[in-house]
């Protein structure tokens, strides 16, 4: 199964959320369209966070 992709939030777009957690321990959206730039998340175990999937691909491509 396919992972779905995360994006950083923007909440003033995100009008299907509660907004329970948001900023706090809340900070992604699985809705392209609620994102703040449409670019994917994704984990990376090395720092134990989210970071955008273009700085992950280029820290790989440069070998860090």
């Amino acid at each position: 199964m396919k992972a779905k992709a995360l994006y950083k939030c923007d909440p003033e777009k995100n009008t299907s959320c509660p907004k329970t957690a948001c900023q706090t321990d809340c900070f992604l959206t699985s809705n392209r369209e609620y994102s703040i730039d449409g670019i994917p998340m994704v984990f990376d175990e090395e720092v134990g966070e989210f970071v955008n999937a273009d700085q992950r691909k280029e820290n790989l491509d440069s070998g860090q």
